[in-house]
């Protein structure tokens, strides 16, 4: 499928950032934190589940977890004890609004992602206006499929912000599901967007709490009467294996010089300044179609020419 980035002419200087995607064949994935629209990657995060329920969605979750690792996936019944501890230590939490800050833990989780935004056409005419200089920019059309980057999915737009349940996702498919929600004032750009995931790996964390309190403090009066043999049993049960991000999601990822199938100058662009690019473009190894916008004599619309 073709998808369509529109970007302001080259520079001359060579930290330009259009010329860059040329120059270094890559494409700069961005934090949702720098976007325009403060509304942009908003959800509600809704507690709707019994504790039963929780415990069950939160089992799925921690097997496909451990799956997702290509680790050792622990029985069902370790799995489901697992659970079972997790959600009895914070569900009460999570219902009072006490365990974390959720706006601020999933804004940090998203900003580990980076985004490149995409378009469904090359004709668009406010695209042009906003992101291509006011038509004297260009439009870049890439195979997504052959660019060998993250895949693109389609943006939803709507009017109220979509509600997710606390226990049915982990944070990384809350994160990415976020980031695909839109304002319905946004619909005309019809986007695409391709997440690049944070590089990560696991380190062990411990998090002792009220219930570790209570069960060291049962642990030294009574041994006799506590499930744990040491202090040191104890401690293992309240160290949890975390995720930690080595390298974010965000900036520079190259992509396949041969993805990139088409450029479409502005009808703007003068024609010494479209030979200026076709020559610039071809100098660093593409090989695309070069088209111009060109204004329609009867309608509000932009007609595409091969040049």
């Amino acid at each position: 499928m073709l998808l369509y980035k529109y970007r302001p002419g080259m520079g001359s200087a060579a930290e330009d950032n259009t010329r860059r995607i040329f120059s270094s064949s890559s494409l700069y994935y961005a934090k949702a934190s720098t976007f325009n629209d403060p509304f942009d990657a908003q959800v509600n995060i809704e507690v709707s589940s019994t504790r039963e329920e929780a415990i069950d969605r939160h089992w799925l979750i921690l097997r496909e977890r451990a799956r997702g690792r290509g680790g050792f996936v622990d029985s069902v019944q370790g799995t489901y004890t697992h659970a079972t501890f997790n959600v009895d230590r914070i569900y009460d939490k999570v219902l009072n609004g006490t365990h974390i800050d959720h706006d601020r833990y999933y804004r940090d989780m998203i900003d580990s992602l980076g985004i490149v935004s995409l378009a469904e056409n090359r004709d668009n005419l406010l695209l042009w206006a906003h992101y291509a200089s006011n038509h004297y920019g260009m439009c870049l059309g890439f195979e997504w499929n052959e660019t060998g980057l993250p895949p693109a999915e389609e943006v939803i737009y709507q009017n109220r912000y979509r509600t997710l349940e606390y226990y049915s996702y982990t944070e990384a498919e809350l994160a990415a599901i976020s980031l695909l929600q839109k304002s319905a004032d946004w619909a005309y750009e019809r986007e695409w967007r391709s997440v690049a995931k944070p590089e990560v790996n696991y380190i062990t964390s411990f998090a002792p709490d009220e219930h570790f309190k209570k069960e060291l403090e049962l642990l030294k009066s009574n041994p006799d009467q506590s499930s744990f043999h040491s202090e040191e049993a104890l401690i293992e049960k309240y160290t949890f294996l975390v995720q930690n991000v080595t390298a974010e999601g965000s900036g520079p990822k190259v992509f396949n010089q041969s993805a990139l199938k088409e450029v479409v100058f502005g009808m703007r662009m003068s024609q010494s300044d479209v030979k200026d690019h076709i020559n610039t473009i071809e100098g660093y190894g593409f090989k695309p179609k070069f088209f111009q916008a060109r204004k329609n004599p009867n309608r509000y619309q932009v007609d595409i020419h091969e040049l």
